[in-house]
């Protein structure tokens, strides 16, 4: 390019800057675009997530909140071959046909448990990890039923009718607003009981992800205890993990979006 070019380019810059054409647009600073990919827990589908990634598009980020086979809108799919494993590989999938890298993966609930295997094979292409009131597995044969004992295992006692799923529990039990009671029961979905009974494989290297964290909802539970307390206690006084409590209940993405949008922005 030669000068002459280079300095009525220049000239025509300036002018658009000054002007308050679209020109400013491009002189201004941009924030730095994050890709979220938000994963659900037992009962729901990527539909929980709804409010919350509407938020953070807003802020001009990339949101993805896909829905695990054999739940919500995909509740239809799999039957009783649904495992810990064909949950971990959906999410794996996401990364491999979106092209994902420097993604902060959020997990709820049950899906700590699938963040934890995704991480263990793709710590490359995360940047932070997130449990949001969820399962912290640390190690190599980790399951739901060994963490949290007889009350997972004895809930074959509740089994559906169809021999491999749970039905739901009322929304009340686990903290949802009054406001969203009949749309959270409307919604959720019988879980596949085999994912929260399988054992995990783990290599460690989902500990290579440096930026870690808990979120606690303080909100529910009896006398403040619920089945995520134990991690919260055990991971606040660790120098590697950040923990953060939020005073709601258990669904905080749907009682409390603009709270948890928040959260998930400052990370």
């Amino acid at each position: 390019m030669n000068a002459d070019r280079r300095s009525v380019l220049g000239a025509l810059g300036a002018a658009l800057v000054g002007s308050g054409l679209p020109g400013d647009a491009v002189a201004a600073p941009t924030k730095r675009q994050k890709t979220y990919l938000l994963v659900h827990g037992a009962w729901h589908g990527g539909w929980c997530f709804r409010d919350v990634a509407a938020l953070l598009r807003a802020e001009g980020h990339i949101v993805y909140t896909p829905t695990l086979t054999g739940l919500g809108e995909r509740r239809h799919l799999g039957v009783n071959l649904v495992n810990l494993d064909l949950h971990i590989e959906d999410i794996a999938q996401v990364f491999a046909f979106e092209e994902l890298s420097d993604v902060i993966l959020v997990g709820h609930s049950y899906a700590g448990m699938v963040i934890t295997g995704v991480a263990d094979r793709l710590a490359e292409r995360i940047s932070a990890i997130v449990y949001l009131d969820a399962y912290v597995p640390q190690n190599d044969g980790d399951s739901i039923r060994k963490m949290q004992g007889s009350s997972v295992g004895d809930a074959t006692g509740s089994m559906g009718k169809d021999g491999w799923s749970v039905p739901p529990p009322p929304p009340e039990s686990f903290g949802v607003a009054p406001r969203n009671r009949e749309r959270v029961a409307r919604l959720c979905t019988p879980q596949p009981l085999a994912p929260m009974l399988q054992e995990l494989r783990l290599t460690g290297k989902h500990r290579e992800i440096a930026n870690r964290h808990f979120v606690f909802a303080s909100g529910w539970g009896k006398d403040g205890k619920t089945p995520f307390l134990p991690f919260y206690e055990a991971l606040r006084t660790r120098s590697e993990w950040k923990t953060h409590v939020m005073p709601f209940g258990h669904d905080m993405m749907i009682d409390e979006p603009g709270a948890t949008a928040k959260l998930l922005l400052s990370i």
